[in-house]
């Protein structure tokens, strides 16, 4: 008899557990008030050199001027992109950039976005190509 109602305390105690971590994976999700790297292309079929781009998303309630930013790629000799003068980024709204040269590298590349004060605003995890 002890046997079975450790067990079934053991079980109790496992699934309450469980549900927990669930529960506070949940509550813990930050929201997200700044410009975000929503997507990459790295490995595009054709020609690297004119077909990568990276999506960036405004998901906050404010326009942000995300003009002289820049894209950093880490891995492919630390090859920057900037974004022009005069870009604003509305809210809920996204941008495509698309650099004019290869930059980023098939193999564990990852990007920063750096604001024009030099601060990282969103990095991507080393990435493989699919």
């Amino acid at each position: 008899m002890k046997n079975i109602s450790f067990i079934l305390l053991a079980t109790s105690i496992v699934l309450a557990t469980i549900v927990s971590c669930i529960a506070i994976g949940v509550a813990v999700t930050p929201d997200v008030n700044h410009i975000v790297i929503q997507a990459i292309e790295q490995n595009p079929k054709g020609d690297s050199n004119r077909y990568e781009w990276v999506m960036l998303y405004n998901p906050s309630d404010s326009s942000v001027n995300i003009s002289n930013w820049t894209l950093v790629s880490h891995f492919w000799c630390g090859t920057n992109t900037t974004i022009v003068a005069n870009t604003t980024l509305h809210p809920k709204k996204y941008l495509t950039v698309t650099p004019d040269k290869r930059w980023l590298h098939d193999e564990d590349a990852s990007i920063m976005l750096i604001d024009a004060a030099g601060n990282v605003i969103d990095k991507t995890p080393f990435m493989m190509a699919n």
